[in-house]
């Protein structure tokens, strides 16, 4: 069966939970208490999913039926301009045979392409080199942190981890051709852009 990439339903959760707690994958990410991320995941799936001019959205990545990673968006606009931040945690069995890849592919196409997001940004820690190749292959540019900002999160989140942000533009990504990608995973754009609001009628 292929990898499926899906809006997270609420049976995904505990699956989820596990996969965000298992040392190879906790050590790259920053320490929170699980149940409140539980809560706040169930929260986004019941439709509380706006902090703000933040509107969050998680997606599963599913094979054979099993949950074995899942991506957390958050998608914001400026001045018109849509930008998305984007996160992710895969089960330590399947790291190094392409499933991040072949998701985050498909999902880019989508992002850039159908809902017409200009600038897409992930961050991960410095020792994270995994992180650090896929973000390469997929073209994306370093991008600089201020140091009041690096202060403030080193703060807030009791982390002293070297945080890396990476960003990738959508001409950047359209000059790559993306969608030639083979072996992408199944997607369902709809339930992505009913979840976001977005008028496909047009």
């Amino acid at each position: 069966m292929p990898l499926i990439v899906r809006q997270t339903q609420h049976d995904d959760v505990d699956a989820i939970l596990q996969i965000k707690q298992e040392p190879k994958v906790a050590r790259h990410q920053y320490r929170v208490d699980i149940r409140e991320y539980s809560d706040h995941i169930q929260r986004v799936l019941r439709g509380d999913n706006k902090t703000g001019v933040i509107t969050s959205q998680f997606m599963t990545i599913a094979k054979d039926c099993e949950v074995i990673g899942y991506l957390r968006q958050d998608h914001y606009s400026v001045d018109g301009i849509k930008y998305l931040s984007c996160g992710w945690n895969l089960a330590s069995a399947y790291w190094g045979q392409g499933v991040m890849r072949f998701a985050l592919t498909q999902l880019l196409n989508q992002w850039i392409f159908e809902l017409e997001i200009q600038h897409v940004f992930a961050e991960y820690f410095r020792t994270n080199l995994r992180c650090a190749r896929l973000l390469d292959r997929l073209a994306f540019a370093t991008q600089e942190i201020p140091i009041v900002e690096r202060l403030s999160t080193a703060w807030q989140l009791r982390c002293l981890q070297w945080v890396v942000r990476r960003r990738l533009d959508a001409e950047t990504w359209k000059l790559q051709d993306g969608s030639s990608f083979s072996g992408t995973p199944q997607i369902s754009s709809t339930i992505v852009a009913e979840q976001l609001g977005v008028d496909r009628s047009q």
